[in-house]
């Protein structure tokens, strides 16, 4: 198809034999080998399979639309495209919201187009995505608006990417959706959403180089450009290149000073570097541009509850946190990050427990908070039940130095010393990531031991009710 070798892609797709080719990749290939041969009617023959699998019913509609309208069928082109426009079950793409509303504005109706661009606004598409391209229909000129399919081989990538999609949500289905959407970028090297996927399937892969030299590919015209940008900063934090990360985010501050996420992003980069003080600047920029009630609210407040508990500012943590946890209904992260700040400094021992065994209940699979657990029934002098929660939390993060070194506490203080030195020397050989370790005192430990200690004083009755509401398979710690 690349070569307009048309009828020898049929000739070969017809060859293939099985349900998913038959009713699903075959019928998309074909019609756009028959729109490049310059028969529509064929094409849309072609598609006709998709119309027995109810959940391809949009996509039917999406393809149909497409080759009407790049042979001039206007009437019929809308009439696809509305199905898709006015059916709720049929779900709205941004590549289909993109290429609906270059219809509509080269056709007459850009008041629709741009009221269509307004209406997708929810948490299923990027939103800077949709604000670019709902400012870009509103400034459009119907008299110079390009068609989006302007080519057989254009709309064959739009079928390889629709393809790789579905495929990906397969079980194993990331090999052959990395196919596809590499086929996809080959048939229409311009295709940006494409390059979008790529870099998507690359991150979930831990090919974060590879996923930005995918989004260094899309410019700076496209809609999808600044979610990019963001992309690419998280793909420098991934591979802990804060410094790269931080650069981007600044260039970016600097160019898009009103928009929260990226001053969010540029928070925690600064928050993860140490540098809390620059970083809750930024997050107060981020609340300054926040509209309304946002979801995103809560997090900016424990981000900023974070980075002063950090300064050792616990007054100011303690409201920004305890606005996180109103505003983010409980959220098991700030229950435990507050509980366990409560913990390092002696303070508040039973609402603390409460809420690092609320967050347990809510996330009892979360390495982090298993050693919360586990550490508040350390400081309490219930060193076997600590060591069940410890133990689960060095299973869950086993590369953990901090969690292995609260391990080794929990052995010596059961009466377990051969374990707890051999924890101790393997906390050693790990990084700190949480940068509350001292690994002299790790060292100490291991030529020396260490005392008994001082339980935290608490209510025991309070703190038995609190236990008695962990989940049954946890009861054999108790």
């Amino acid at each position: 198809m690349k070569e307009g070798r048309w009828q020898d892609a049929v000739s070969q797709m017809n060859k293939l034999q099985g349900s998913i080719y038959e009713g699903f990749i075959t019928p998309l290939t074909n019609a756009w080998a028959y729109a490049g041969m310059n028969q529509p009617d064929k094409a849309l023959q072609a598609l006709e399979p998709l119309k027995k699998e109810p959940s391809f019913k949009a996509l039917y509609s999406f393809h149909a639309g497409m080759i009407n309208d790049y042979f001039g069928r206007t009437d019929e082109a809308r009439r696809n495209y509305e199905v898709i426009v006015n059916e709720e079950s049929a779900e709205m793409s941004f590549r289909a919201l993109q290429v609906i509303t270059n219809f509509y504005i080269r056709n007459g109706q850009k008041d629709k187009a741009v009221a269509l661009s307004q209406k997708y606004n929810d948490d299923k598409l990027l939103v800077d995505m949709l604000r670019n391209l709902a400012k870009d229909n509103a400034d459009a000129d119907p008299e110079n608006t390009a068609p989006l399919i302007t080519g057989a081989n254009v709309g064959l990538s739009e079928a390889l990417f629709n393809i790789a999609a579905t495929m990906r949500q397969g079980e194993n289905g990331v090999d052959i959706a990395h196919i596809f959407i590499c086929l996809s970028i080959y048939a229409n090297p311009k295709y940006d959403l494409a390059k979008l996927l790529l870099a998507d399937i690359l991150e979930g892969r831990g090919m974060y180089a590879d996923a930005n030299a995918a989004y260094d590919d899309i410019p700076e015209s496209s809609p999808a450009y600044n979610s990019v940008q963001l992309k690419k900063a998280a793909n420098y934090v991934a591979v802990q290149d804060y410094k790269g990360a931080e650069l981007l985010l600044k260039t970016l501050a600097d160019d898009y000073p009103d928009n929260p996420q990226i001053m969010m992003d540029l928070g925690d980069v600064l928050r993860i570097n140490g540098n809390n003080e620059e970083a809750i600047e930024y997050y107060k920029k981020a609340l300054d541009n926040l509209k309304g009630n946002s979801d995103n609210k809560w997090i900016i407040y424990y981000a900023m509850g974070m980075c002063y508990e950090q300064l050792d500012e616990m007054k100011r943590a303690e409201k920004y946190l305890s606005q996180a946890l109103a505003l983010g209904q409980g959220h098991y992260y700030v229950q435990n990050y507050l509980g366990y700040s409560w913990l390092k400094r002696g303070k508040h021992i039973n609402e603390a427990f409460a809420l690092i065994v609320d967050a347990y209940n809510q996330a009892p699979n979360d390495g982090h908070i298993s050693d919360s657990l586990g550490w508040a029934l350390y400081k309490l002098g219930r060193y076997d039940d600590a060591v069940f929660y410890l133990e689960k939390a060095s299973e869950l993060e086993p590369a953990n130095a901090l969690i292995n070194d609260h391990l080794g506490d929990a052995y010596w203080q059961s009466g377990r010393k051969t374990e707890a030195s051999f924890q101790w020397k393997h906390t050693l050989k790990m990084k700190d990531d949480s940068g509350e370790l001292d690994m002299q005192a790790v060292r100490k430990k291991i030529a020396e031991g260490m005392k008994a200690e001082t339980p935290l004083p608490y209510n025991q009755e309070l703190i038995a009710e609190k236990l008695a509401a962990l989940p049954e398979e946890d009861k054999a710690a108790e």
